[in-house]
């Protein structure tokens, strides 16, 4: 249907056919990243099928708000290496369990999803329980849980727990973006529910 809507406005070509290659008919796949924040925070980006790279970003170097500096800068970069695309970023939500890492965990999150905001990249809200359900079916689904479906799902394996639940994020906004329901709590940024985007 795209090419013969595309046959359509350039005209006939002599000989039938088009006079372009196909693939520059074909949208560029969407490029996603995940983010977990944590005390080791987990990348992945995804495009289509693909796993295109994850890392951790830890800095026991620092301490307090130098290092959720640093690494809310890292996680930036990575999300911004992918030569002139512009990901959607899907951010996990705060976990509630660990009281007492609450408040780090909570300014880590803040700082990188301010400086995706300055960067330009439009980023997503992901509610952890909306994320182990959408992966695993259930969502209270612990680490060890989210490693195995994470395997059987995508094929996908880390040393990171950080950097799977990151994985299964940029999986979950392929899906989200595909416009697939049930992914309740899933919002838009700051400055795309604010109209900055």
């Amino acid at each position: 249907m795209v090419l013969r809507a595309l046959a359509v406005l350039l005209g006939p070509v002599p000989g039938g056919g088009l006079s372009v290659p196909v693939s520059i008919v074909r949208a560029p796949e969407l490029l996603v990243v995940g983010v977990d924040p944590a005390a080791k925070t987990g990348l992945a980006a995804v495009q289509g099928a693909r796993g295109l790279g994850s890392a951790v970003v830890h800095r026991p170097d620092l301490s307090g708000l130098r290092r959720a500096q640093s690494i809310a800068a890292d996680a930036v970069a990575f999300c911004s290496a992918f030569q002139g695309a512009r990901p959607r970023v899907y951010v996990e939500g705060l976990s509630y369990r660990s009281r007492w890492a609450i408040v780090a965990a909570a300014q880590l999150r803040v700082l990188i999803c301010d400086r995706l905001d300055a960067a330009g990249l439009q980023w997503w809200d992901v509610p952890p329980a909306t994320l182990k359900w959408w992966t695993t079916g259930y969502g209270q689904a612990d680490k060890a849980t989210m490693r195995e479906a994470v395997l059987a799902r995508w094929g996908f394996a880390h040393e990171s727990a950080d950097v799977v639940d990151a994985y299964a994020a940029a999986r979950l906004g392929q899906a989200h973006a595909a416009g697939e329901g049930g992914l309740e709590g899933v919002a838009p940024g700051a400055a795309a529910a604010f109209g900055r985007a």
